[in-house]
């Protein structure tokens, strides 16, 4: 009996081992980022559509289901741009935090030009990210 309940420990652990690497992995790339902002942009699209089918003839119930419709779709929207943005952020984040430990990491008694000949490759690097991950953002 005692070997029965030591197998289900064992189970249950890699069980929720399984699930906890699932979890940390469920970060989406750019790509799928992106690919689920198009998709919820044209479920956007599609759940306007029963406003332009409302009439004299219909009724509150259905002018509150196309509007619950339509504001569960807003809520993908705004969620799955948030996640573009927080995969294109990351990059930036990532880059900043070596500049940060770079800056830490300068001597106290160094002069401006050696803190500063320290951090030229992490700069850079913070530039180079910024301009990546927003080169196709046109802002005016």
């Amino acid at each position: 009996m005692r070997r029965n309940w030591v197998l289900t420990g064992v189970g249950l652990l890699v069980a929720v081992l399984a699930v906890a690497a699932i979890a940390c992995d469920d970060e989406p790339s750019e790509e799928e980022a992106v690919a689920q902002l198009c998709s919820d942009l044209t479920q956007l699209q599609a759940a306007d559509a029963p406003f332009d089918d409302l009439g004299a003839a219909s009724t509150i119930d259905e002018v509150e289901a196309a509007n619950d419709a339509y504001s569960d779709a807003l809520n993908d929207v705004v969620g799955s741009a948030g996640d573009v943005a927080e995969v294109r952020a990351q990059p930036i984040e990532d880059a900043y935090a070596d500049l940060d430990q770079a800056i830490n990491d300068i001597p106290g008694d160094a002069t401006i030009v050696e803190a500063l000949a320290s951090i030229t490759d992490e700069l850079a690097a913070v530039d180079d990210a910024y301009d990546e991950a927003f080169a196709s953002v046109d802002c005016p």
